[in-house]
């Protein structure tokens, strides 16, 4: 490992935008069918909820829903 590539120290600004720079793994990305043959990626609420805390702390972030549209519905 280079000195570039060596994560800062844990709980530092720069560790924070260290590790929320690093990239997704691609196993964390779920599908689900939005009919017609076609999927739809997502990540899954708990996966959100554990990496924000481990990366900011418990109690360290929160969010607030601005808005909810429906925007199509199928029977």
């Amino acid at each position: 490992m280079t000195a570039s590539k060596i994560p800062p120290e844990p709980g530092t600004r720069e560790r924070i935008m260290f590790d929320l720079a690093t990239p997704l793994d691609p196993a964390r990305v779920r599908q689900r069918d939005a009919g017609r043959g076609r999927f739809v990626p997502y990540l899954e609420g708990f996966d959100i909820i554990a990496a924000a805390n481990a990366i900011l702390g418990f109690d360290g972030w929160s969010y607030h829903v601005d808005d909810i549209q429906i925007m199509t519905t199928t029977l």
